[in-house]
């Protein structure tokens, strides 16, 4: 079976609270770079790497982006 990507997300939060939410049925490969901000994963993606995948590229600044998988 092919593996499927599902897309790129960019998520940029400064100052303040990001929620964002994915299946957990999605692979995800998550890049993290924060300067004085947070970043929280909640949840596990899937590891079957016949399953769909999303790429997240996550930046916080000053501010806290949570990511969730459910």
């Amino acid at each position: 079976m092919a593996k499927l990507k599902i897309g790129n997300v960019e998520l940029e939060n400064n100052f303040g609270q990001m929620n964002i939410y994915f299946p957990n049925t999605w692979r995800a490969s998550i890049s993290q770079e924060s300067a004085f901000g947070r970043i929280n994963v909640f949840g596990e993606p899937n590891r079957d790497m016949d399953a769909p995948c999303v790429i997240v590229k996550a930046e916080s600044n000053f501010g806290q982006l949570n990511i969730y998988f459910e």
